[in-house]
């Protein structure tokens, strides 16, 4: 199963660089980042049924983009990115997703490699007064098929695959709407007039609509965001 946390990440250097939706936009801005994610955290204990490990531990590296596009009330923003996630050393009991907790003699020591993430979205907005704009979210996003071999002939269990822990490629389409808010920095402020709040807040629901390939989980997410801004020096 997988879901849309990877995307997210992977564009995090992109929203920053653009903020929430501009307030006053230029007709067309592009801004384009990369990822790398160091093997961090610790992984689960394939011994204990309940642990819930803290990383994956492995390296990932990506490049995405996000470009805006609007007119006074109109826009949208189309943003992209490409993860590619490296094969890392993993300790399981080699057994079918059925199967919840195999027996000890399955533990064995795999090199997995998951698959790498193509993720594409559009974003468009209208905006109902100068800080303030409704949006709809269209989130598509396609893994490559994983693959598992064993680390060292050593460690094969004999006629056990060690694909069979691995998924299949699978897609997904998810669909939400949000709303958001941007307030405007000192230097966007009329001499003698208040300028309001410097933040920016976002909220949004996005839901999966739509899976292919092997298994795609179904949930729904709601987020908020708020960002507060202050100049530090002068």
């Amino acid at each position: 199963m997988f879901g849309f946390r990877a995307h997210a990440a992977a564009l995090a250097l992109a929203a920053l660089a653009f903020g929430a939706l501009p307030a006053e936009s230029k007709p067309f801005r592009f801004a384009v980042s990369g990822l790398l994610r160091l093997p961090t955290g610790l992984r689960d204990n394939p011994n204990h049924l309940f642990d819930v490990g803290t990383g994956n531990g492995r390296y990932e590296a990506g490049v995405s983009g996000a470009a805006d596009v609007s007119s006074s009330h109109w826009g949208a923003r189309f943003s992209g990115g490409y993860l590619v996630r490296f094969a890392a050393l993993r300790v399981r009991r080699l057994a079918t997703p059925s199967e919840a907790y195999p027996d000890a003699s399955r533990l064995t020591n795999l090199r997995v490699n998951a698959g790498d993430i193509l993720s594409v979205g559009v974003q468009p907005y209208f905006r109902l007064a100068r800080n303030l704009a409704i949006l709809s979210q269209f989130d598509y996003q396609r893994v490559s098929a994983d693959r598992a071999a064993y680390d060292r002939p050593s460690d094969a269990i004999a006629g056990l695959d060690p694909n069979i822990l691995s998924l299949g490629s699978r897609s997904a389409l998810a669909m939400g709407v949000g709303v958001t808010y941007v307030g405007r920095s000192p230097h966007e402020c009329e001499p003698g007039r208040k300028c309001g709040w410097p933040i920016e807040a976002s909220w949004n629901y996005t839901t999966v609509v739509r899976g292919t390939g092997d298994r795609v989980s179904k949930f729904r997410t709601t987020r908020l965001e708020i960002r507060w801004y202050q100049r530090i020096w002068r």
